[in-house]
């Protein structure tokens, strides 16, 4: 199954071209020059190791360009977006630590200003993940004015970098394939 899933990964992944995202009619000259442009050549399918999770107090040394609070803006430039991704959790403290590996190093590539919220239910219940979104994009409203909103599940990884997370004039799904259903 794994071989299917890897020869047939590329033909079944639907994603947004970055350049359809990145539309900048709306700006002046000196604007456009001061937005961060991702090298799209620098952007791939990339392997992900979703056995060893480093621990959350490595994961801060290893990407020292996070900021406190799961914030990271690019210095050289002005990014196109500001983008709030929203995960709900509860009780995938392995999955969450994948998720943030493969995050934080890929929107660092696509030069994205972004903040991550984690929003964890406590107690019992049944998992309300509706709620949680919910609670999230009421929180990140307070932190920031928002250009666009991810709502990311925990353990959904990223796989191809050229799916820029920004948004455009319609929602999107993000995860158009899953490798559990051999990317159908």
């Amino acid at each position: 199954m794994l071989f299917f899933s890897l020869v047939n990964y590329k033909d079944h992944c639907i994603f947004t071209h970055p350049k359809t995202l990145l539309d900048f009619s709306h700006k002046s000259a000196s604007e456009v020059l001061d937005i961060c442009q991702p090298k799209l050549e620098n952007l791939d399918v990339t392997n992900i190791d979703i056995v060893n999770a480093f621990p959350i107090p490595e994961l801060a040394e290893k990407y020292p360009f996070v900021k406190k609070g799961g914030h990271f803006s690019p210095k050289d430039c002005k990014s196109y977006q500001k983008v709030a991704i929203i995960v709900p959790y509860r009780d995938r403290l392995h999955h969450l630590k994948i998720l943030l590996n493969r995050l934080h190093p890929m929107l660092f590539k696509q030069q994205i200003e972004y903040r991550i919220f984690i929003i964890e239910q406590s107690g019992n219940d049944r998992f309300n993940r509706g709620k949680l979104m919910n609670v999230g994009f009421t929180e990140a409203l307070k932190y920031e004015n928002f250009d666009c909103f991810v709502f990311h599940d925990a353990d959904l990884l990223p796989e191809n970098d050229k799916n820029l997370y920004l948004c455009d004039n319609n929602v999107r799904q993000l995860s158009s394939a899953i490798d559990e259903m051999r990317y159908q």
